[in-house]
């Protein structure tokens, strides 16, 4: 493997298989960020996204099966990286 697919499996971790289906949404047609929208367009087209990535399971990641979701590695709380001290001195 190449040093930088080293480095990306070290930095995708345990949520790897998300991290490919989200780069490879991004890379598609129609999906790259858009620069200087009105609101209401900027809107629109979130709006859009959001209906393409429910109907495609991709927002269901992130609920319990109960909830018809699929929780997946990418659902779980990210450890704290800040030590206690740290997050008590930001309150």
């Amino acid at each position: 493997m190449s040093r930088a697919g080293d480095l990306r499996t070290l930095l995708d971790g345990p949520d790897a298989g998300i991290r490919d289906m989200v780069r490879d949404w991004l890379s598609q047609p129609g999906h790259a960020p858009v620069a200087d929208l009105p609101r209401e367009a900027y809107r629109a087209q979130v709006t859009a996204w959001a209906q393409e990535l429910a109907m495609d399971g991709g927002t269901a990641m992130g609920y319990p099966p109960s909830s018809a979701g699929s929780v997946t590695s990418a659902a779980r709380s990210p450890p704290s990286r800040r030590s206690p001290s740290a997050t008590s001195a930001c309150s």
